[in-house]
């Protein structure tokens, strides 16, 4: 008895030591969340500074970063932006209204998205065409000067 007793209260120490750690971790991420966003705020601000070597850090930051870190800033970022609903607090009136609103914000969304995805294939389509279309004039071009050379060739003096 006494082992198992001591078994569980190692475990339950281990658990509580684990979701300190995560605790921890999450505020430390949390403020790097806020600092990256004031310090985003603040290039706007100036008017960007450098363009060209920012995105590059970041992104080089962005790959070296594993899957799980990745996801887990995903998620901290989410809740920092996303503050959860008092779900508790709303009567069934206010609940729908919400559920309401919130449908309607993704139905917009969703039918930008589709719009904008209908939008890239004409422009591939058109992109296509166009080089198409330049390939022909070259190819046009290059025929005339030849024929131009050829014609200036046979011709007597």
């Amino acid at each position: 008895m006494k082992k198992r007793e001591e078994e569980e209260k190692v475990r339950k120490e281990e658990a509580e030591k684990k979701a300190k750690e995560a605790e921890e971790k999450k505020k430390l991420m949390e403020e790097a969340e806020i600092k990256r966003q004031e310090m985003m705020a603040a290039q706007k601000e100036k008017g960007g500074g450098k363009k060209g070597a920012a995105p590059a850090m970041d992104a080089r930051k962005e790959l070296s970063k594993s899957k799980e870190q990745v996801e887990e800033e995903c998620k901290i970022s989410l809740n920092i932006r996303i503050k959860p609903l008092p779900l508790d607090e709303m009567d069934s009136d206010e609940l729908r209204n919400k559920i309401n609103s919130i449908w309607n914000t993704i139905v917009t969304l969703e039918t930008d998205k589709y719009d904008y995805e209908q939008r890239q294939l004409d422009q591939d389509y058109e992109f296509k065409e166009l080089a198409e279309r330049q390939k022909l004039q070259l190819r046009n071009k290059a025929i005339k000067k030849v024929l131009t050379q050829n014609l200036h060739r046979s011709s007597p003096p």
